[in-house]
């Protein structure tokens, strides 16, 4: 605490805390990206190969965009692909992404995008990803050393350095889900007025800028696990919730449903910009999914990847660890406040296995209008988040 004369009194630990976490985040997503930005060039490897989505997808992607901006030009026809597509209506060149605003110095006066800078954001993402899930994770009431536990399990363990690596789109969309929860479980912890609205604007837009960062599928897993949580909140008793360690005395049924009405008009409403033409260029594009690509999923014999990585495919997307693994079905048995979290990661385990199991095919009989997403396993973010948040 810190005191001005005539000053009221102002707690300083929170902000340098939340600072400090970010920082070790940071290093933590630095370390695991070290073959990328070895100080020697002949150590350095880039991420994927020459024939994978980083290189051959998303760095020309980022560096259309980013000379485009810099040179003063609206980015919303890619001539350099296929006669020419719409750049504004693909999601996953992410043109009003606020990220392009660091990247956009860097193309002025007819330079091209470096690597390094689009190495230097797959870095930045996953180091926020351990710190909303850190923030997640304090909200519910967890202390700082718990908290960190679950933002390295999540930001390190299999989904988010396999494949979306590569996949920059999915990475970068992935990260806005703790950031939705957490301003969701703030909003839904808030006291009546003007916070509590405010917390639930947040939500909304960190949940519009999931859909600005590009894969629109990931986006709606974050929609997904926003409403599974204020529906438990629904269900859930307030005061034995904040008995047994929910952080604060919950709001009302009314309440709830104001917090959950605000978040998603509100993200409907920011991301506009981005869903609206998406929506149309979806329509004529000729692009359609086949059967076997809206069913594709993990088999079930992936989940020994939990604790036994690449022993069964080239990624380990359900990977957490055999620590983390124990502590959240310890949490399971135990710690009332875990078990949400872990229905969050079987449910979303089974929608994963896509034809592999008996939800998905029902699902699309239930609402076809969830077949429109192919390969069913990127909803694996949501099994790492649910077991790293209740470990």
């Amino acid at each position: 605490m810190i005191r001005r004369r005539g000053a009221a009194v102002r707690p300083i630990g929170r902000p340098l805390r939340r600072a400090g976490a970010l920082l070790g985040f940071a290093f933590l997503a630095l370390c695991v990206l070290w073959p990328a930005v070895a100080p020697d060039p002949a150590d350095r490897m880039t991420i994927g190969s020459t024939a994978d989505d980083f290189l051959r997808q998303f760095y020309p992607y980022r560096a259309f965009v980013a000379s485009a901006w810099a040179a003063g030009a609206v980015p919303s026809w890619n001539p350099h692909q296929y006669a020419g597509t719409p750049a504004w209506a693909d999601p996953q060149l992410a043109v009003l992404y606020p990220w392009r605003l660091l990247q956009i110095p860097l193309a002025f006066g007819g330079r091209t995008l470096p690597l390094w800078a689009v190495t230097l954001e797959a870095i930045g993402h996953l180091a926020l990803a351990g710190f909303f899930t850190y923030g997640l994770v304090r909200r519910l009431g967890a202390r700082p050393a718990s908290a960190a536990l679950s933002g390295v399990a999540f930001t390190a363990g299999g989904f988010l350095t396999g494949y979306p690596l590569q996949q920059l789109a999915v990475l970068n969309t992935a990260v806005w889900i703790p950031a939705t929860l957490w301003a969701l479980t703030a909003a839904l912890d808030a006291p009546e007025g003007a916070g509590r609205r405010r917390a639930a604007l947040l939500a909304g837009g960190a949940t519009a800028l999931a859909v600005f960062a590009g894969h629109p599928q990931t986006a709606v897993n974050a929609v997904i696990a926003g409403l599974a949580w204020v529906i438990w909140r629904t269900i859930s008793d307030s005061d034995s919730d904040s008995e047994r360690g929910w952080g604060r005395p919950g709001a009302s049924t009314r309440a709830r449903f104001e917090v959950a009405l605000i978040w998603l008009a509100s993200g409907a409403a920011f991301s506009a910009a981005q869903w609206w033409p998406t929506i149309a260029f979806s329509r004529v594009v000729s692009r359609a999914p086949s059967p076997e690509e809206l069913l594709a999923g993990l088999p079930v014999r992936d989940l020994v990847q939990i604790v036994a990585p690449h022993a069964v495919s080239c990624f380990s997307p359900l990977h957490v660890g055999a620590a983390v693994l124990a502590l959240a079905t310890w949490g399971a048995v135990s710690v009332r406040p875990a078990r949400p979290w872990i229905g969050l990661a079987a449910f979303a385990w089974l929608v994963a296995l896509g034809g592999n199991g008996p939800v998905v095919p029902l699902l699309f009989r239930l609402v076809p209008a969830l077949a429109v997403f192919r390969h069913q396993e990127r909803i694996a973010v949501l099994v790492a988040l649910g077991l790293a948040v209740a470990a």
